[in-house]
């Protein structure tokens, strides 16, 4: 998706809507759960990313940049099990903080310095929340299917701060030990502002 946000210009008093379009990329991610509480359990989930994204309108000399990056993001969740774990199907929701960096290769921000764009890599707080649902096909060997969101400040990589929020739709396939999120399709939006 894309979107315009209002930036400042430097040296002056002005500013210019500046456009921001990620592209679609891949998604992967691991991580481990603690299972010690009867309806309750805690993950601590790893994921990487990457993608093109477009930025448009920065300056006169500037009209348009297209670079990749890569997003590490790092969350906590906590899983709630309304039934309990005791039985084969087990729907749950899930929610916690996280930390994303989104990471702006070193050959883009040498392309960019030499164009006068010095960029940066933002950390982002990170929000994920969603639900599932798995299935135990024996005693230890489970099936998984979950949809979640991660919501995140947008990033100015060094030239603007930016209050909108952007989110990423994904569902996991999981193993009772590892998880891979595999994402239905990076899709980005504003979220209105009341959020």
């Amino acid at each position: 998706g894309s979107s315009e946000h209002s930036t400042p210009v430097e040296g002056s008093s002005e500013s210019r809507l500046v456009g921001l379009k990620y592209d679609a990329g891949w998604h992967i991610g691991g991580g481990i759960m603690n299972n010690r509480w009867s309806k309750v359990s805690a993950a601590l989930e790893y994921s990487f990313s990457a993608q093109s994204a477009t930025v448009t309108n920065l300056s006169d000399l500037l009209p348009s940049l297209e670079f990749n990056h890569s997003v590490h993001r790092i969350t906590y969740n906590i899983l709630y099990f309304p039934r309990g774990r005791k039985v084969r199907l087990q729907p749950y929701v899930f929610g916690g903080p996280g930390l994303s960096l989104f990471y702006v290769h070193r050959s883009v921000k040498d392309v960019a310095e030499a164009l006068g764009l010095r960029l940066t890599d933002p950390w982002k707080f990170t929000m994920s929340l969603g639900g599932g649902t798995r299935y135990f096909l024996g005693s230890r060997i489970a099936a998984f299917f979950q949809f979640g969101d991660n919501i995140s400040g947008v990033p100015g990589y060094g030239w603007a701060s930016v209050s909108d929020q952007m989110s990423l739709f994904h569902i996991t396939a999981t193993h009772p030990r590892y998880r891979l999120v595999l994402p239905i399709c990076p899709v980005y939006r504003k979220l209105v502002d009341a959020l």
